[in-house]
């Protein structure tokens, strides 16, 4: 995984407002591209997963599993 793609992820985690209960919840970015990216979500049943699910659906990416 290159740095900018750690990023984007880091930053979706960030905005989530999972990791830390002070931050708001941003529900929507959709200023991510990962269209070229394969994103791979376990434990999307999750607290954090289902987190990510929902900030990715706004995304463009290639596949999902």
């Amino acid at each position: 995984m290159d740095a900018l793609i750690f990023k984007r992820i880091k930053k979706l985690l960030e905005n989530s407002g999972l990791l830390n209960s002070s931050s708001p919840i941003v529900h929507k970015i959709t200023n991510n591209d990962f269209s070229e990216e394969t994103i791979l979500i376990t434990g999307a049943a999750g607290s954090i997963g289902s987190g990510l699910t929902h900030q990715l659906i706004h995304c463009k990416f290639k596949n999902s599993f």
